[in-house]
């Protein structure tokens, strides 16, 4: 399945040359969310661990939040990180 992604449209993010920001993109995205979150959880502490089911279930957090507005990643163009 090939995922179309709308990219945001912000002139100040034109500036960081190599990534693009895009929106969520759909159900597919719930799969990277879940590996962020298991990725980050060493730097912020957290002890949730949640599964796939628990992302897109999560009424919680998305109670005032529309995650195809709200949410976006960010891709890397470059093969190496952009910086100095």
């Amino acid at each position: 399945m090939t995922l179309s992604y709308q990219y945001l449209d912000y002139k100040p993010l034109d500036a960081v040359n190599g990534l693009e920001f895009r929106h969520f993109a759909g159900e597919e995205d719930y799969q990277h969310m879940v590996e962020l979150w298991g990725k980050s959880r060493k730097f912020t502490g957290s002890e949730w661990s949640p599964t796939l089911d628990d992302m897109k279930q999560d009424e919680e957090w998305r109670q005032n939040y529309d995650i195809k507005q709200h949410l976006f990643f960010w891709m890397s163009i470059l093969k190496t990180p952009p910086g100095p």
